[in-house]
């Protein structure tokens, strides 16, 4: 399950890097060279928290692996916070707040989950 969460915020990064503007009009934001440039850092944020999460996988420490998962976790929900904050200050649409933090939310849910489902690091509850 960490793979999925790992390759998605690879893949969603990767995309708003190399495609700022299909990925802009895909979520509902004006593309300007604001949108640019907010896009791609947060390509590049994304990628890094993926990677970050990936490799943990194979750490031997479960450790590492919470605190991956943590820093996903805490990016999300000020993402959702952020969402909410620009669509009350009508500096976002509606559209693109519903799509974004919908999308943040979706991850900050996967990534709760995923912290609380090994609590022993092994996969089984005690």
């Amino acid at each position: 399950m960490e793979t999925l969460l790992a390759v998605s915020r690879m893949t969603f990064g990767l995309g708003f890097l190399i495609a700022p503007r299909p990925c802009a009009s895909l979520f509902a934001i004006p593309y300007t060279p604001e949108a640019a440039l907010g896009a791609r850092l947060t390509g590049t944020r994304d990628m890094t928290l993926g990677a970050l999460l990936l490799t943990s996988g194979s750490s031997s420490s479960e450790d590492v692996r919470r605190r991956a998962l943590l820093a996903g976790i805490a990016t999300d929900a000020i993402d959702v916070l952020s969402c909410l904050w620009g669509y009350l200050d009508g500096t976002l649409p509606g559209t693109a707040a519903l799509v974004l933090g919908g999308g943040a939310a979706l991850m900050l849910d996967l990534g709760v989950y995923l912290w609380y489902a090994r609590p022993n690091g092994h996969g089984k509850r005690e």
